[in-house]
């Protein structure tokens, strides 16, 4: 058995349905309705074909910039798991869990995906193999005390915590942390970020987005250890967007 099926199952607070665990005084539906909404509005709420495929997408797809970028980051981040010899992964906002799929198809090591939506876990569940378990919780809950890992990775998703220092501080406490492709704006261009983001959820029909959205400067990781493997500021970074689908984003590994 998977090491985190083992400890959610023995967990009095969660209980297994369709092969995801979900904890028993959690909500998260106010969030999961305005992400579906956007999502689906936007084409990225995919059939489980083509998430069995991601990042692989044909070349017609509207997306396949977007999912050459997160491919090369997929491709990077498992080459330095393998340097770090990690054996296992926990991700927070793992979606539809193509991420920690293919983590776990990569090294074979056992795999955590947590989430707060639902209709995603469930497909991720229906995708994965015996290594991986999938997770609906709070990551901050006293219910998700006792899970560690050799690594957590956070993918796309720093944007939906308000605090991300509050955040690093509980994360570490599991195991290194390796954010990749999520948008840390430098020099005060937070505000303009915001302001871009509120004017695209009206125009897309879903302003209670906005609430649930949140914009992060690279000070926030002072005083963290932070190490940024990937920095798209500098010539290296702005040569691989350029060249090698490198992302707009920076890879920050913050060790525990």
């Amino acid at each position: 058995m998977n090491p985190f099926e083992a400890y959610f199952s023995n967990n009095k607070n969660f209980k297994n349905e369709n092969g995801v665990y979900y904890q028993l005084d959690f909500d998260g539906s106010e969030f999961e309705q305005q992400y579906t909404d956007i999502r689906t509005k936007e084409g990225r709420m995919y059939d489980d074909d083509i998430v069995r495929l991601l990042p692989a997408v044909a070349k017609e797809h509207p997306l396949y910039h977007e999912w050459a970028i997160r491919s090369h980051s997929a491709r990077r981040l498992v080459g330095q798991l393998k340097k770090e010899k990690c054996r296992s992964l926990i991700e927070v906002g793992c979606g539809n869990g193509w991420l920690t799929n293919y983590v776990r198809r990569h090294l074979d090591i056992p795999v955590c995906g947590v989430d707060v939506g639902k209709a995603e876990l469930s497909q991720a569940a229906r995708i994965g193999g015996d290594k991986a378990a999938f997770v609906f919780a709070d990551i901050f809950s006293e219910a998700m005390a006792g899970v560690t890992a050799d690594a957590v990775l956070l993918a796309s998703c720093i944007q939906y915590f308000p605090d991300v220092r509050a955040l690093i501080g509980k994360l570490r406490k599991i195991g290194t942390i390796h954010i990749i492709d999520s948008p840390v704006y430098s020099g005060g261009k937070a505000v303009e970020a915001k302001a871009r983001s509120a004017n695209y959820f009206r125009s897309m029909s879903t302003p209670g987005m906005e609430k649930f959205y949140y914009h992060h400067e690279r000070s926030v990781f002072e005083g963290l250890g932070a190490e940024f493997l990937y920095d798209p500021s500098n010539i290296t970074g702005k040569l691989n967007k350029v060249f090698v689908n490198g992302s707009p984003f920076p890879w920050i590994r913050i060790g525990r």
